[in-house]
């Protein structure tokens, strides 16, 4: 539901203020996150935590990653030989060298190597970086192809992008049912090729405007194989892991979909470039379109090595009873 009322809300802010209006959104709603968490969530404390989180090796995480989409980004206009793009690569590849040694060695590491030794946890979590490179590509993909070939306003893009969020929101229920029943790469697997089969049909919109016909079609299998395989993805990378272990493994899995999200967002722009004729702009939606096809068959390849069905689950304590794991917070 978040995807599909950030376009068009962003769109509606442009058009009726400024685009720096997009980021000050963001201070009221995180004023009504603050107050709803304090309201309706209540604390658990670690009686064996080791100390502070291991603050450089998140810093280490951002700078290496930074580099890295910046590598990607000006690569094509500095030149992939270019010193400047080569320095900006080789500097990246040592910065997360550095912090794997970091999660290895420290008492609170950014990712906890027990963690990446569950086979569901490093599969959901690969596939999770994979399909979010192509569904973030492609949320920008599209407002720049509306926009740029279609010549939509911001806010007309924003609505039309709006059906594939909505029927994601409709679908990821049942199809969580189904993995819970079935296992996970059940609706993985077809969520990333019906995923693959809407960006298809998708590239098959030419210069003149057909939303009824191509693109309504396109984005509602879009969003049909977003609600099948991204939620699930999620679901996998924890479903093995200990119930003690299941906040930093839900943080872990967080920042691989941000990751997919900027190393996305950084081969588009790539891919696409400038454009400055329609013909020009309609080759690189082309290239677009294949990065997120690609991607998200990719992140199918990789679902398949997980177990077609789970095996039947011992509820811990805290999941059978929910107060049984929460402290009382004294004052």
């Amino acid at each position: 539901m978040a995807a599909g009322t950030g376009p068009p809300l962003g769109g509606f802010l442009i058009e009726i203020a400024d685009w720096r209006w997009i980021f000050l959104i963001n201070i009221p709603v995180g004023l009504l996150i603050i107050a709803a968490g304090r309201a309706g969530l209540r604390e658990a404390r670690e009686e064996d935590a080791r100390g502070l989180p291991d603050l450089l090796g998140a810093a280490l995480s951002a700078a290496g990653l930074g580099l890295l989409a910046l590598a990607i980004i000006q690569g094509g206009s500095w030149g992939w030989r270019s010193l400047d793009t080569i320095a900006c690569f080789v500097a990246a590849a040592v910065l997360i060298a550095w912090l794997v040694r970091r999660c290895l060695v420290h008492p609170q590491p950014v990712v906890e190597p027990a963690l990446m030794r569950i086979p569901s946890f490093a599969i959901g979590n690969l596939g999770t970086l994979l399909f979010a490179l192509a569904f973030f590509s492609m949320i920008l993909g599209n407002v720049l192809f509306l926009t740029g070939v279609w010549q939509y306003s911001i806010l007309k893009a924003g609505l039309a992008v709006l059906p594939g969020p909505l029927l994601t929101t409709v679908v990821a229920i049942p199809a969580g049912r189904i993995a819970d029943r079935f296992g996970h790469r059940m609706v993985i697997v077809p969520g990333t090729i019906v995923y693959a089969i809407g960006l298809l049909v998708l590239r098959a919109s030419g210069a003149e405007p057909d939303f009824l016909t191509t693109w309504l079609p396109g984005q509602s299998l879009v969003g049909t194989g977003i609600g099948l395989a991204f939620p699930a993805l999620g679901a996998a990378s924890v479903a093995d892991v200990p119930a003690d272990g299941y906040g930093s493994a839900s943080a872990v899995g967080a920042a691989f979909r941000q990751f997919g999200a900027v190393l996305g967002t950084a081969l588009l722009i790539a891919i696409i470039g400038t454009p400055t004729t329609l013909s020009a702009a309609l080759d690189a939606s082309d290239r677009a379109f294949f990065l997120g096809i690609a991607a998200a068959l990719a992140a199918g390849l990789v679902a398949l090595a997980l177990r077609p069905v789970r095996a039947t689950v011992d509820l811990p304590v805290a999941a059978a009873n929910p107060t049984a794991a929460i402290e009382p917070v004294k004052p």
